[in-house]
């Protein structure tokens, strides 16, 4: 992903051990794993027939809040960051909880096969080879 973006921008930031200011981290979203989400095209050129002509949501239909994110990043890390949450005052008109109604992924039998700590250390490790980190 764009190394702007939350994700990568915030293991960029433990990684080098800055100080991070965060809003309150309470908002919740649902996190998929990239190689998930390939697997889910892969899944549905291979059974064409399941899928109805319709608009699916791509996710895993779990949430988990950004401060949970950030604290288990730092943990895989063992960043000696200091989390500085309620710093930052959320976005107006913010989405509070985001997830994907994975309803229709599990009604055709996909489901991801990622755990949240597994993607989490494989999107470290490229984020630490971006960075020329072993």
């Amino acid at each position: 992903d764009n190394p702007n973006k939350f994700v990568p921008s915030v293991i960029q930031q433990l990684l080098n051990n800055e100080k991070i200011f965060l809003t309150s981290g309470e908002q919740k979203r649902d996190f998929i794993y990239c190689k998930d989400v390939v697997d889910l095209y892969k899944y549905a050129i291979n059974n064409i027939d399941l899928f109805d002509y319709t608009t699916i949501s791509v996710g895993t239909g779990k949430t988990r809040t950004i401060k949970n994110f950030v604290k288990n990043v730092r943990n895989i890390i063992s960043s000696k960051s200091d989390l500085v949450f309620g710093a930052l005052e959320q976005r107006g008109g913010e989405i509070l909880e985001s997830y994907a109604d994975a309803t229709y992924l599990e009604k055709i039998g996909w489901k991801p096969g990622y755990t949240f700590e597994k993607a989490l250390t494989e999107t470290i490790q490229y984020e630490k080879l971006r960075k020329g980190i072993n």
